[in-house]
């Protein structure tokens, strides 16, 4: 092994990709990313949107005090231990759902998209409701549309953020085979020290990377394109 600052390799080796593609849960790993990525980007914007929506409202009784308590848990956070010890108590240990529903809420993509509904026009919202539109269709036709900018970018960073996680699910599914992303699959090549494993690592990160950042680009244009005749 060569020790110290090296500006180009020793040799040229393929090693780590024969390692990747003998791997067998190489693909399974994979399929489990993309799982976790579009159901807890899906499911938690919903559930971001409709919490949003409602401490914007300025009839909201306690609305201060939610709005504060939200902030509280964005500034101190519990922890790993506690997050496990909520999963357990649910029984979803070992399962996809321990990675899912815990990434279903976000503090953060709360208060963005609360203020951007609360920059909105309150004249846009009183005319709607003067047509006769109710809190459903002021929501969907005219609260969504015109915060879709911070919607984009949160469905951008939410892809993004699972995608990077390792040691919650180690911690979450116990590290089953079944139930591996494609980080703790690089996180478990690294562990042995071994400069094999090494390669494996960084040949299942740069395919990955290869694969999913058009796919994150690609979306990113698409959901661009929804409310595109609005005027911001």
């Amino acid at each position: 092994i060569y020790e110290g600052l090296l500006f180009k390799p020793l040799k040229v080796s393929f090693e780590g990709y024969k390692l990747l593609f003998s791997y067998h849960n190489l693909w399974r790993s994979y399929f489990n990313t993309v799982v976790y990525t579009v159901s807890a980007t899906t499911l938690g914007l919903v559930l971001d949107l409709l919490a949003a929506y409602v401490l914007s409202r300025k009839n909201l009784m306690f609305k201060r005090a939610l709005t504060v308590f939200i902030i509280v848990t964005m500034l101190f956070n519990g922890g790993v231990i506690p997050l496990y010890l909520v999963v357990r108590t649910l029984n979803l240990t070992n399962t996809m759902g321990a990675m899912i529903i815990p990434a279903c809420c976000n503090a953060m993509s709360i208060i963005m998209l609360k203020n951007g509904m609360e920059s909105i026009n309150d004249a846009i919202g009183e005319a709607a409701q003067i047509d006769g539109a109710g809190y459903g269709r002021e929501f969907f036709r005219i609260t969504v549309p015109l915060v879709w900018p911070t919607v984009v970018t949160l469905i951008v960073l939410g892809m993004t953020n699972v995608l990077v996680l390792y040691l919650q699910p180690y911690l979450l599914t116990g590290g089953e085979a079944n139930t591996y992303t494609i980080a703790m699959s690089i996180f478990m090549s690294t562990a042995s020290y071994s400069p094999v494993q090494y390669c494996e690592a960084a040949a299942k990160g740069l395919l990955f990377t290869v694969v999913w950042a058009p796919v994150v680009m690609i979306v990113r244009k698409l959901v661009s394109r929804c409310y595109s005749d609005v005027d911001y």
